[in-house]
């Protein structure tokens, strides 16, 4: 097997020279030191594959040119064996490199559509569409760690991220919802003995919106730590979320979250390449996705419908109804436009006043 590149070294030798080198600490585990192998050959791919072959669970997470977006693209396709330690076997797939090589990419997919490996995603929603765009195989059976997380909570936990005088105004509105979580809040919560240093380079790279550097080559050893590091940490969460029986053990009920999870990454969320953008006020909003519906994740899929903002396919229960008509937005993408310091922030962007009601269309049921 290619040996594993350590970036940290390289990093702590470059901070030292800047001046403000990187703290160290011997209460924490940093996933800084994150080790992985960097794959860029069919030769290389074959290797790791075989290695990851000999797990019944595999770390996934993707990086790339604007995720779920008309104009997405992959860049580096990341897997890591399930061990929460710094022994844990990263491989970040160089996915530019090896598209044309039908060797690679044979020897990947038989690893991503694999029946008897599950693939384990924090908010896999769009890393299940890039794959499928890239490769055209479902990253299926998936075990979501978000959605894991959510479902695991009381129904009205978190809400008050909004307000609470908000969401008591608009129980009906926020009926059956609930707020997930991103990675570094998660690993605060359940793992905050394992030290998550999300590269700031990287972090103001998003912030700008120039997620197209990903596919820039070559990468520099920040963003590389960036991707692996998420790896590392979706293997610490799973091990806390299995300790802690939020994964259940019982194989029956591990099947049942494992179908919620396959709906959620496939039909919660981006789902398909569209030209199609949110018009007029909810334009903003689109996108959020930080809302959810448990009712979403069962029922038969002829019975979805589409938002227009989100493209999220759900239920009926999940809309606005009245006398017979639905609105064409769900229900948490009208929660969060109408939200109070949140979408009303983002309406003064879009010149509309602050506190105003959204307004859009309703169709006939």
């Amino acid at each position: 097997m290619q040996e594993p590149i350590i970036w940290h070294a390289r990093l702590q030798k470059h901070n030292a020279r800047a001046g403000r080198a990187a703290q160290t600490s011997t209460t924490h585990s940093s996933t800084r030191d994150v080790t992985f192998t960097f794959c860029n050959t069919a030769a290389q791919v074959e290797s790791a594959i075989a290695e990851l072959l000999q797990y019944d669970y595999v770390c996934l997470d993707c990086e790339g040119r604007c995720f779920g977006k008309v104009d997405g693209a992959l860049s580096l396709l990341c897997l890591g064996t399930p061990v929460a330690s710094p022994k844990q076997d990263i491989f970040v797939f160089d996915v530019p490199a090896l598209t044309g090589n039908e060797k690679a990419c044979a020897s990947m997919c038989s690893l991503l559509a694999n029946p008897a490996i599950t693939k384990v995603t924090y908010d896999g929603r769009c890393d299940y569409l890039e794959i499928w765009d890239a490769f055209g195989v479902a990253i299926l059976p998936v075990l979501d760690l978000q959605l894991v997380e959510a479902l695991a909570l009381d129904n009205t936990q978190r809400l008050w991220y909004f307000t609470a005088k908000y969401v008591k105004k608009n129980k009906d509105l926020f009926e059956g919802m609930r707020r997930v979580i991103g990675m570094e809040e998660a690993m605060r919560l359940y793992a905050p003995h394992v030290l998550l240093r999300k590269e700031e380079t990287v972090k103001e790279m998003h912030k700008r919106n120039e997620s197209y550097r990903w596919m820039d080559r070559p990468l520099s050893p920040e963003m590389f730590l960036y991707a692996a590091g998420d790896v590392r940490a979706i293997a610490y969460l799973l091990k806390v979320f299995r300790s802690r029986q939020i994964i259940p053990t019982d194989t029956q009920l591990l099947a049942h979250l494992k179908a919620k999870s396959e709906r959620y990454v496939t039909c919660n969320g981006a789902h398909t390449r569209t030209l199609e953008i949110a018009q007029g006020e909810f334009a903003p909003f689109a996108g959020s996705r930080v809302l959810f519906f448990p009712a979403a994740l069962s029922g038969p899929l002829s019975k979805l419908l589409v938002c227009r903002t989100c493209s999220s396919r759900l239920p009926l229960v999940c809309y606005q109804v009245r006398a017979g008509r639905r609105r064409v937005e769900c229900r948490a993408c009208v929660a969060w436009a109408e939200a109070p310091g949140i979408g009303g922030r983002a309406r003064k962007t879009a010149e509309a006043p602050p506190g105003h009601v959204v307004h859009s269309d309703w169709i006939t049921l």
